[in-house]
């Protein structure tokens, strides 16, 4: 859930127990840790700390570009593939022209670089990694 930052404190006051003086002195000085406590908060509210923790662990590591631990690995038999079908079999894409849009627009990254070829194909390695955006994001290993 993405809160605007003109909200951020009606959420705040809305849904959780935190004192206005901490959430507003947050919110005036520190807008992205401000965000981070209250999805933190609500993370905590109905779930747990430790999940609230993870999350927080995850939003951080996506955020700076990294890939996140504990991806769930897809595998799939060697062979060759178009990445506009791996990106449809994963549910990364539709299966129509926006998954050649938004691969020629360079909306796709494979390994960590960005692709231009919708035309791509895609052979046996070891592993490969499927990046959308920062919150979608595949690993394919090959057997």
């Amino acid at each position: 859930m993405k809160v605007p930052d003109n909200l951020l404190g009606d959420y705040f006051h809305l849904t959780s127990d935190i004192s206005p003086h901490v959430y507003e002195k947050l919110i005036s000085s520190a807008i992205r840790e401000a965000h981070m406590l209250y999805a933190m908060k609500i993370t905590e509210m109905y779930h747990s700390k430790s999940k609230g923790k993870k999350a927080r662990e995850r939003y951080l590591a996506i955020a700076s570009g990294n890939i996140p631990q504990g991806l769930q690995e897809t595998e799939l038999p060697c062979g060759k593939y178009f990445v506009w079908r791996l990106l449809v079999l994963f549910g990364l894409a539709s299966p129509n022209s926006e998954t050649r849009r938004l691969i020629a627009e360079g909306g796709i990254s494979l390994n960590g670089d960005r692709i231009s070829d919708p035309a791509l194909e895609i052979e046996c390695s070891s592993e490969i990694i499927l990046k959308r955006d920062k919150a979608r994001i595949v690993k394919v290993r090959f057997v």
